[in-house]
């Protein structure tokens, strides 16, 4: 397979939440624990976990998550830039990903807690056999790609111009890019906690 390392974006404000909401707890540990312990146990080379805390291991690390083998998986980088949006956080990640000669990144976000190891083995499985600019997932029956997504690096200059909050949406929106879409059945994979309530939801149904 070809060389891919996540992007794990963690470096929200939280600002619809009210407080931090990766440091919630939920299913055992953190929530934001969740979707790390998924790419760690994926085909991707590592994870570069992009956070906002200045430190090797962001407080909502589940303590499993520091200790071997799992801790040679993934690597925190602090982005002092994250508060003016995403892009910041996203390019912090590809500088560092582009170290290591990668042939692409996996962007994942850090409130999607349902994603998995299989969901992110199909998604390097379509691109390793493909010569896409970007393979991103997709809810059956929706219109449009969500996260988790690969870019290719030929899509690398054009993610450094992404400015404020801008993610890579835009790109997966442009016709003239050639992509591939990996359909999946399972909503809850795409589910994202972005507010109290959400969260509140997630508790009372037992999801997890």
């Amino acid at each position: 397979m070809k060389r891919v390392v996540g992007i794990y974006l963690a470096a929200g404000l939280s600002s619809r939440m009210g407080c931090d909401k990766l440091a919630l707890p939920l299913g055992g540990m953190a929530l934001g624990s969740h979707a790390l312990y998924a790419a760690i146990r994926s085909p991707l080379k590592n994870t570069i976990v992009v956070s906002r805390e200045d430190c090797e291991a962001p407080s909502w690390i589940d303590p499993m998550l520091r200790q071997r083998p799992w801790s040679l998986r993934w690597r925190a980088v602090y982005c002092p830039l994250a508060s003016q949006g995403q892009a910041h956080s996203l390019q912090w990640g590809l500088s560092e990903a582009i170290r290591r000669a990668v042939d692409a990144v996996m962007i994942l976000l850090s409130d999607q807690p349902f994603i998995t190891p299989t969901m992110l083995f199909r998604l390097i499985e379509h691109y390793s056999r493909s010569n896409a600019a970007y393979v991103a997932a997709r809810r059956l029956g929706c219109d449009y790609p969500q996260p988790p997504v690969i870019i290719d690096r030929q899509l690398f200059p054009e993610l450094f111009k992404l400015q404020g909050d801008a993610g890579a949406r835009r790109l997966l929106r442009n016709e003239a890019i050639p992509g591939h879409v990996v359909d999946f059945d399972d909503p809850a994979l795409f589910y994202d906690v972005d507010t109290m309530k959400q969260y509140d939801l997630l508790k009372t149904t037992g999801s997890l």
